[in-house]
């Protein structure tokens, strides 16, 4: 893979890196402040990108083949910080700091 995510809280997007050339490629708009990324590479046509938007609490789902945000962001706890994809993309964790909790998404 020659990409690489980076949250960027300050003005609510999120950036695609080449890692070849080291330029940014594009910017996607996600939600208020996001923090947290976490890839999932589980699909058969293309992984997607969860991406902790803190101020908006809620998390955002980027589909890496269109580098589109599909659906409606997802709403979680307060402050969401961490995320992990776990058990092949059915299971998204959300760490909220805030509330002091985690987020179970199951994705079917």
């Amino acid at each position: 893979r020659d990409f690489v995510y980076v949250a960027n809280a300050l003005d609510g997007t999120v950036s695609i890196i080449n890692t070849v050339n080291r330029r940014v490629e594009e910017m996607i708009r996600v939600d208020s402040q996001p923090k947290g990324l976490a890839v999932d590479g589980s699909y058969d046509d293309g992984d997607l990108v969860y991406v902790t938007n803190s101020g908006s609490r809620s998390v955002s789902v980027i589909d890496v083949a269109t580098r589109k945000v599909i659906g409606e962001p997802i709403t979680v706890g307060t402050d969401p910080i961490g995320i992990a994809v776990l058990d092949r993309g059915n299971k998204i964790y959300v760490v909220n700091s805030i509330s002091d909790d985690v987020s179970i998404l199951t994705v079917e």
